[in-house]
């Protein structure tokens, strides 16, 4: 029996009725009951559900074997796997030189004239390199 806790209202029990070799479930509320059961119907009881479950359960394990016997099947018709192996590319190796490197960028970087200051150049050869002259 299904009942609601608010008041004023009416509890609901689930019957079972076959019509023409067909069951089917009716709700019917409590102050109906003599009709249903005048019509032949019968209150679901615990031992209808539970065999209602053990008849489901049944025929899932049923379908679950069927599924099973068609996966092999198709597999066994199935081209083989093949294995690949993907070759992770090696890491490069580290630079001896890139921390000296590093060091003389640096000390280059902290001994270079700031951008106001105005540089000397010495021109030696303008002759030889006309371009360097330029300007002068």
């Amino acid at each position: 029996m299904l009942v609601d806790h608010t008041p004023g209202t009416e509890g609901v029990v689930i019957w079972l009725f076959n019509e023409g070799g067909q069951e089917h479930l009716e709700f019917v509320p409590t102050s109906k009951t003599k009709e249903a059961a005048d019509r032949g119907g019968k209150p679901i009881t615990l031992g209808y559900v539970l065999s209602a479950l053990g008849a489901a359960t049944d025929k899932i394990n049923q379908l679950q074997a069927e599924n099973d016997r068609l996966w092999k099947l198709a597999m066994k018709d199935a081209p083989k796997p093949t294995t690949v192996v993907v070759q992770q590319p090696t890491a490069p190796q580290p630079d001896p030189d890139a921390a000296r490197r590093q060091a003389i960028l640096m000390m280059m970087m902290q001994n270079r004239p700031a951008p106001s200051q105005n540089i000397n150049v010495q021109y030696s050869n303008c002759t030889k390199y006309p371009a360097l002259c330029a300007g002068r």
